[in-house]
């Protein structure tokens, strides 16, 4: 229900994109990007939505990666969504002239750390997050049990729990190396996906954190989103992801 409710509130609060106004609109064009997603908005949204303004919610689903080119199209056309998602800055820099500012609407304004919201170039905000991403290290217990049991690791700690640093975590990653064939792995880390459609968790997400702690520390003063924006050519500095991930 709560997905629900959050939902909604972004639609009814990017009313303020209309240049007509609400009062104008009979119906709201949304362009959908997550796929598991598309029921909750046709079967729940929707319908309260339509119930509670008096206004229909059409709902467009792009296939799977295949949302940028969707809604290269879809704003192309002389109706084109209302709402649509971007994925962060890149997106932004994608589509400037199609951002309406969203300071004055009610959503943004229930931001709890405003600093989230995405602003453009002039200061305006023209993404307001629906959705904040973690990361971290998922672990096999019983694994990990079986390496913190062995009477010669290098390391004094003995449980997982109490890797608290990246050299701490090295010296744990290259000690379950040595001992991998009485763990019976034949790893420590394992590829999460390797199938068709998977790539974004090699190109995105695993690259993330490296490229922030790359960009974050800069010459320019910039956040480390607009510093890797502005830059033409990089090059990884280890320290600097070892204080990130710590």
């Amino acid at each position: 229900m709560k997905r629900v409710i959050l939902i909604l509130t972004l639609i009814v609060s990017a009313m303020a994109l209309w240049a007509g106004g609400a009062s104008e609109k009979s119906e709201v064009y949304y362009l959908n990007y997550k796929a598991v997603a598309a029921d909750i908005y046709t079967d729940s949204v929707a319908p309260k939505f339509e119930e509670e303004t008096g206004i229909s919610l059409k709902v467009i689903t792009a296939a799977s990666n295949q949302y940028d080119q969707t809604l290269k199209s879809e704003l192309a056309k002389s109706d084109p969504p209302d709402i649509f998602q971007i994925n962060g800055p890149v997106g932004m820099s994608m589509y400037p002239n199609d951002l309406a500012p969203l300071e004055d609407t009610e959503f943004y304004k229930l931001l709890n750390d405003k600093s989230t919201a995405l602003k453009d170039s002039e200061g305006h905000v023209v993404g307001i997050p629906y959705a904040l991403e973690g990361f971290g290290i998922i672990y096999n217990d019983a694994i990990m049990r079986a390496y913190f049991a062995l009477p010669d690791k290098a390391v004094d700690i003995s449980s997982a729990e109490e890797i608290n640093s990246f050299d701490l975590l090295k010296a744990v990653v290259e000690d379950m190396t040595k001992h991998k064939d009485e763990l019976g792995i034949q790893g420590v880390f394992a590829a999460t996906a390797m199938a068709p459609g998977s790539d974004w968790r090699w190109t995105n997400h695993l690259m993330n954190m490296p490229l922030w702690a790359e960009f974050s520390e800069n010459e320019l003063g910039l956040s480390a989103m607009d510093a890797g924006l502005a830059a033409t050519e990089f090059e990884f500095k280890s320290q600097n992801l070892a204080q990130a991930v710590a």
